[in-house]
């Protein structure tokens, strides 16, 4: 499993029965087990090692380029992520997860943006009926095509 999906995970819990929720949670024992035994707490610290790596095509890099300073592109960032999270976890106790948008606000945000996370919210949008999902998701993999395709 990819560390971003957990994320997504709460929209959908948010909106789950109780018999879900208890079987999350059994799985994300038994797993968080298994990886103990397998990797030691090595596993645990890898997720933080992710948090000190930067593209030049992510949001806040960019705004660094710009002039504004490091420490404060990064609060803009995880500002616009908790305000956008909490936005779709009220949506999602609505009854509509919003997956897609759940990505593209994760990518938007990360300070380390590969070009292949496009393929993401694309494939959520591709399922969802949410036109907001689908235009931001390919909104997205267009601003990451000059990355890999040089013009």
């Amino acid at each position: 499993m990819k560390a971003p999906a957990l994320f997504l995970l709460p929209l959908q819990l948010l909106q789950a029965r109780r018999r879900l929720l208890v079987g999350t949670a059994l799985a994300a024992l038994a797993g968080s087990i298994a990886a103990t035994l397998a990797f030691g707490t090595s596993w645990l610290t890898s997720l933080g090692d992710l948090g000190n790596r930067e593209s030049r095509y992510a949001l806040p890099v960019r705004l660094e380029q710009v002039g504004v300073p490091d420490r404060v592109a990064h609060l803009l960032a995880l500002a616009a992520l908790v305000a956008g999270g909490l936005w779709l976890a009220r949506e999602s106790i609505r009854g509509r997860p919003r997956l897609a948008l759940g990505f593209c606000l994760l990518a938007l945000t990360s300070s380390w943006l590969l070009p292949w996370y496009a393929s993401w919210p694309v494939a959520l949008a591709a399922v969802e009926e949410d036109a907001a999902g689908q235009a931001l998701a390919l909104v997205l993999a267009a601003y990451l095509l000059p990355s890999r395709i040089p013009f």
